[in-house]
């Protein structure tokens, strides 16, 4: 376990409880501050849609993480995933900025975390994405769904995949009786810990809006820059 009272970057103790970076080191995190509105793809430039999605629509509405996945945040993220973090609350914190400052206007219904094999469970003791919905959840309030789809058992890697195989990803079995029983009416809002491709989130919104569910958006932490 990792303790947190001095700063990941610099190691000076830190002042402030809860937190995983001292104030000056914080400001030089990789927050995403221009990025594609649909995807939250990280531009060089500020857009509103990136080419991609102008070409081929993801399914899901809207997608919003805080941070590029690089750096110390990769490296939190990968403790994090591995069980490796005492104190949470500061990925609490992030979480909640992120959902006021993009989704609370956008009057979520549900949430519902991005399902991890039972394989990766066992090895990590948890499932991320359900770690961090029960966090957002606890500020928020908000009803979490963590039946309606389970992982199956082996998939392979999404960024080792070309892209018209990830098109047809079966990552996820749907159970269909209980994504049934949701209002057509719900906003539901995924949870993961990183996006990548994106096609985890999108094989899970196709499902729900399949069944007519009314909008479908994703949250996670970072997001995989643009490569170069």
């Amino acid at each position: 376990m990792i303790a947190n009272n001095h700063c990941r970057l610099c190691y000076f103790p830190l002042t402030t409880a809860n937190a995983y970076f001292c104030t000056e080191c914080t400001f030089t995190l990789p927050f995403i501050t221009n990025y594609c509105s649909s995807c939250a793809l990280p531009t060089n430039t500020p857009l509103t849609t990136c080419g991609h999605c102008q070409k081929t629509p993801y399914f899901f509405d809207n997608a919003f993480s805080l941070f590029e996945y690089t750096g110390q945040i990769q490296t939190l993220i990968h403790q994090f995933k591995a069980n490796q973090l005492i104190n949470l609350n500061q990925l609490q914190m992030w979480l909640f900025s992120a959902y006021y400052h993009k989704f609370n206007e956008r009057k979520i219904d549900a949430l519902i975390p991005i399902p991890s094999s039972i394989k990766s469970i066992i090895k990590r003791g948890h499932v991320p994405a359900q770690t961090l919905a029960s966090l957002l959840s606890h500020r928020t309030s908000l009803p979490i769904h963590t039946n309606l789809f389970s992982k199956r058992w082996f998939t392979p890697s999404q960024k080792n995949r070309n892209k018209q195989s990830r098109k047809h990803s079966q990552q996820f079995k749907p159970h269909q009786q209980r994504i049934e029983r949701l209002p057509k009416t719900s906003r539901i809002l995924l949870i993961d810990d990183v996006m990548t491709t994106g096609e985890s989130a999108n094989e899970i919104a196709r499902h729900l809006k399949a069944a007519g569910i009314q909008q479908v958006d994703v949250l996670t932490i970072a997001r995989t820059p643009l490569k170069h």
